[in-house]
């Protein structure tokens, strides 16, 4: 059997977790970069005109969401029963809400500078209280649920990581976690195939160099 392939841009956007769970599944994939120069003779092509893309034998998967949660089901990273899964599925849909409340903050927005401290001082602390919340009702030192890394570490992983951490570029270079959520995005930063993809093959950013981008679209916005 051909092994999976992985289509996207090369950004982290909507593929990073996707590219994460693979990894932590050591599953051998293509990683197809489409660039933008390429993208319009492809776009008829794909199942809702859009990327990411997922082929994996016989299955095209093309919705993201669609794609993480096929990849959690099929290796065993969608906790241990119902109750976990369904607890997975919440902190899931809140990183959403928390990726697209940056998204709408970063795109065309003219005043991004001054919006971007307000948000980190009136919103930021409200998205960021559940993961305290999920931290201390497992246990305080290890994942968000259940005793191993699971679908929700990879989601919450990458949207702090990818979208939220570089908001101390704005912010007098300050770190925008509270402790406990720091020291927990350290580590999953420290799961071996977590580290192993941020070093060897991590899209150096999350968003498009356009106009319309006010942020996450530089490498020095990483560091």
């Amino acid at each position: 059997m051909s092994k999976p392939t992985l289509m996207y841009f090369p950004l982290r956007a909507r593929a990073d977790n996707l590219r994460a769970l693979l990894h932590v599944a050591g599953v051998e994939f293509e990683d197809k970069h489409v660039t933008f120069e390429e993208w319009p003779a492809l776009k008829a092509q794909q199942p809702f005109g859009q990327l990411p893309v997922l082929k994996d034998g016989d299955v095209t998967i093309g919705q993201s969401n669609a794609i993480a949660r096929y990849l959690a089901r099929k290796h065993k990273l969608y906790g241990a029963n119902d109750a976990e899964q369904v607890q997975i599925d919440q902190v899931v849909e809140h990183t959403r809400d928390m990726l697209d409340a940056v998204v709408k903050l970063i795109w065309g927005n003219e005043s991004f500078e001054a919006d971007a401290k307000a948000f980190i001082a009136d919103k930021l602390p409200g998205l960021l209280a559940p993961f305290s919340k999920w931290i201390a009702a497992n246990g305080g030192s290890g994942f968000l649920i259940g005793s191993s890394l699971s679908y929700a570490d990879i989601e919450a992983w990458h949207v702090l990581n990818n979208f939220v951490a570089p908001f101390k570029h704005v912010n007098d270079g300050a770190d925008v976690f509270p402790a406990d959520v720091a020291a927990y995005l350290d580590r999953v930063r420290a799961v071996p195939a977590i580290a192993s993809f941020a070093a060897s093959s991590q899209a150096k950013v999350t968003m498009p160099a356009l106009p319309a981008v006010k942020f996450l679209n530089n490498e020095s916005q990483f560091a």
